[in-house]
């Protein structure tokens, strides 16, 4: 079985690596202005800071690990804007499987 911290720091600092590890079509979708996006491959954006390195001066984080499931979320009090991203434990790896972003 994979080690999640050990797959979310190359996740976070390996592009080509991210990529293989999403699985698409990726659950949740992107809210902007009202409009509904699903997410696909090629309007999906690299994410490259984790979220222990998110300023939380500035932005609201949580995080929930499980064995099998781990979910972060990012928010602005007052604001439209925030995320969840969802990872899962497939087959003894780890993919990310669900993205709602707001803003």
């Amino acid at each position: 079985m994979e080690d999640f911290d050990t797959f979310y720091d190359r996740f976070h600092t390996d592009d080509r690596f991210q990529k293989s590890r999403i699985k698409f079509p990726l659950d949740g979708m992107s809210i902007e202005d009202g409009d509904e996006i699903p997410w696909t491959k090629d309007n999906f954006p690299l994410m490259k800071v984790r979220i222990y390195d998110v300023d939380t001066k500035e932005y609201n984080v949580s995080y929930e690990k499980k064995e099998n499931q781990f979910t972060q979320r990012v928010w602005l009090e007052a604001s439209e804007f925030s995320s969840e991203y969802r990872f899962e434990l497939i087959d003894g790896k780890w993919f990310l499987v669900y993205v709602l972003d707001q803003s």
